[in-house]
């Protein structure tokens, strides 16, 4: 899997792909699994699309809580 990966709550996954010309796709999700039967759920909780990279400090901060930066 190519980008980045964040851990966040109430978030199991952030990912961060390189579209190429400074544009950037961006997929919050949760991700859970049945222990029981080792079925993986996801649950997609905000996604991206052509995102410039002045913008993802701010959009990681709105859907995360988390600063990147203080």
């Amino acid at each position: 899997m190519d980008g980045f990966l964040f851990m966040a709550y109430l978030l199991s996954r952030t990912v961060v792909h390189d579209e190429g010309a400074d544009l950037y796709d961006l997929r919050f999700y949760r991700q859970s699994m049945n222990h029981k039967t080792f079925e993986v759920k996801t649950k997609d909780i905000k996604t991206y699309e052509g995102v410039y990279c002045d913008m993802l400090e701010d959009i990681f901060t709105d859907v995360t809580g988390l600063y990147t930066r203080f």
